[in-house]
């Protein structure tokens, strides 16, 4: 059976493009950003208060020279854990975690997951508009362009409707949240005329 160990499995791919918007990962990352942080911090407060002259001036040099590599570190794991490339949630398409998309083995150290993602849904767009010729380089089978195009489809329109429903329930939960609210402030608005009668009776 393909699971998530192969590269070209759908269930992988859904894996490794939702992997970076988990909580464990993200948390993951944030503690490998402490050490550029906080070292360099801990580094001055250790040449400002402990050294002098010479010894000072070379801890100073060392750590502009070493200012870089710290920057660029930080960069990249801003990158690890906030991607910019868009994704979907198929995983509730049993039709498409089944599916097996075909890439070369170059692809395993040339390409990574999100560029053929993207790839992926500019192939299925194409499709859309009667040009499968990018979707067949990807199928495993000739012919089956069609079938996954279909099953892609099917994903996104679910991935739609989820959204709406979701949104609507947000929605009626802000609404009724409001109407509560103001039904609150009517009953202590009676309450406090029915108190200012009674003192003026």
């Amino acid at each position: 059976a393909v699971g998530t160990g192969d590269f070209g499995s759908a269930r992988y791919l859904h894996f490794t493009w939702h992997l970076a918007r988990r909580k464990p990962y993200q948390y993951a990352v944030a503690l490998m950003a402490v050490g550029p942080v906080l070292l360099p911090a801990v580094w001055f407060f250790q040449v400002v208060w402990y050294t002098t002259d010479k010894e000072q001036y070379v801890n100073l040099w060392v750590m502009k020279e070493c200012t870089v590599s710290g920057l660029l570190l930080l960069f990249s794991l801003n990158l690890l854990a906030f991607p910019s490339a868009a994704v979907h949630r198929w995983d509730s398409s049993p039709d498409f975690m089944a599916l097996h998309f075909r890439r070369s083995w170059l692809c395993l150290f040339l390409q990574s997951n999100y560029s053929f993602g993207a790839k992926l849904v500019d192939a299925l767009w194409c499709a859309q508009q009667d040009d499968s010729s990018r979707l067949e380089r990807y199928v495993p089978e000739p012919g089956m362009a069609e079938k996954v195009l279909l099953i892609c489809t099917r994903a996104q329109n679910h991935e739609v409707s989820a959204r709406r429903d979701a949104e609507l329930v947000r929605l009626r939960r802000s609404t009724s949240g409001g109407s509560d609210s103001s039904k609150s402030d009517d009953v202590a608005a009676d309450g406090a005329s029915s108190k200012t009668s009674s003192a003026k009776e």
